[in-house]
């Protein structure tokens, strides 16, 4: 009956005669087919209030001695409660749901100066993060909604991220983090109806304008992080690899060839599997074809007997998130170290094509169809991993009208087969949902 992601939404007040800060925290739970009202759940909000220079403040919450220090977790355990702190001698900004105490969704009104504030001073990297991801949700978003899908970065944008790029003192995994973009798939996630293209259009005009802005501390920073020591697995060697990847990405949305050579010499220097594969992934997304292609004849001399590694240079190129790549992954499918009765064969080629947002959501339907006719191919022979393909199909509601007509009209073909019981009750269900 409790089954839900509850939504904390939190509101607040500042008195500055009394100095006294109010935080209002209100739960609900959607209804569900098992029951329509919810009771309050527990749950443990972690929060802090940081100052003007975003150091945490002295915690004195009114009525209750237990709550001190710079961190406290406040017991949400009703439909509505109500926090007074006292001594907060200046309007602070709350940094809620610390470390992602717990498992709901966060509704607070923040202000752009607020998330900007937070995104840079905030100590907990999950808020940190969070804001730095609200902020380029936003940006992106602003693209969507330009005519030409085109919205200029605000400069405080990009001066945080700058920032973030150039201080020392940060983690190089978290910079990596706060660099990094909202996936199109998260990013349909927050759209009312799911415009593909738009999606894809705007995600990529961002990633070129934020590599366009910060061109010189980006390669300032990939060189920085460059490693050619013996390999490492402490953190910060992990961290490094990360952020000197993410920048590498960046530098070659500018199709500037050098920056396509800096990935090439990357590759060929081998170091480890993780700039191997960076590099790689980097040059498959290229349009030109010319240069991964002899790389990735290359990666598979050097590993075609390893078998995980081989299902990992399947997903590198049936993932690519480029339009227009189907060809090249129904290619793949005749390839010698492709077997359909492998299931992790499959879900590197086929299970990679339906990641890829704008290849498997193609305007003429052709990513539909080929996931349908993989489906068919699949039922006979692992009728589970075929009622798996067959799910993203099903997802067709939140779509533009003429999308769900292709994907129902994929459901509908599927359903006129001799199906097995698996995949006929995805698709049944699929179809009945409409």
């Amino acid at each position: 009956c409790q089954a839900g992601t509850p939504t904390l939404t939190v509101t607040d007040t500042y008195d500055h005669e009394t100095q006294e800060y109010c935080l209002t925290v209100a739960q609900s739970t959607p209804a569900t087919a098992e029951c329509e009202h919810k009771l309050p759940f527990h749950m443990p909000l972690r929060m802090a209030l940081l100052n003007a220079v975003g150091q945490p403040m002295p915690l004195q919450l009114q009525d209750d001695a237990s709550i001190f220090g710079i961190e406290c977790v406040l017991d949400i355990t009703q439909n509505q409660q109500s926090f007074v702190f006292t001594g907060c001698t200046e309007a602070p900004t709350p940094s809620l749901l610390r470390g992602f105490s717990a498992p709901v969704k966060l509704v607070y009104d923040y202000t752009q100066a607020q998330l900007l504030f937070l995104a840079s001073h905030d100590q907990d990297g999950f808020n940190r993060w969070e804001a730095s991801q609200r902020l380029l949700i936003e940006a992106t978003e602003a693209v969507m909604a330009s005519p030409n899908k085109q919205a200029p970065l605000t400069s405080a944008l990009v001066d945080m991220l700058s920032a973030s790029l150039t201080n020392s003192e940060l983690d190089s995994a978290m910079v990596a983090k706060l660099m990094q973009l909202p996936s199109e798939a998260y990013l349909a996630e927050t759209q009312t109806t799911v415009d593909v293209e738009s999606i894809h259009t705007s995600r990529e005009f961002m990633r070129k304008a934020i590599a366009m802005a910060l061109e010189a501390p980006l390669l300032a920073c990939y060189q920085r992080c460059h490693d050619v020591g013996p390999f490492s697995q402490t953190g910060q060697a992990i961290g490094q690899r990360a952020l000197k990847n993410s920048c590498l990405a960046y530098l070659n949305c500018l199709a500037k060839p050098q920056y396509q050579a800096l990935a090439q010499a990357q590759y060929q220097l081998q170091a480890n599997m993780t700039d191997v594969g960076a590099a790689l992934q980097i040059l498959i997304s290229l349009p030109d074809e010319q240069i991964s292609a002899p790389l990735l004849a290359d990666f598979y001399q050097r590993w075609h007997t390893d078998a995980q590694v081989v299902d990992q240079w399947f997903a590198m190129q049936a993932g690519a998130n480029l339009a227009g790549r189907l060809a090249q992954v129904k290619a793949l499918l005749d390839h010698a170290a492709f077997d359909i009765r492998n299931p992790n064969k499959v879900r590197s080629v086929v299970g990679g094509f339906i990641r890829s947002v704008i290849n498997f959501h193609a305007a003429n339907g052709s990513g539909y169809e080929f996931v349908a006719d993989m489906v068919l191919r699949l039922d006979g022979i692992n009728p589970m991993m075929a009622a798996n393909l067959a799910k993203p199909l099903g997802r067709y509601k939140r779509h533009t009208p003429d999308r769900q007509q292709l994907m129902q009209a994929q459901l509908t073909r599927l359903s006129q087969a001799d199906l097995s019981k698996d995949v006929f009750e995805v698709v049944s269900k699929s179809l009945a949902a409409n």
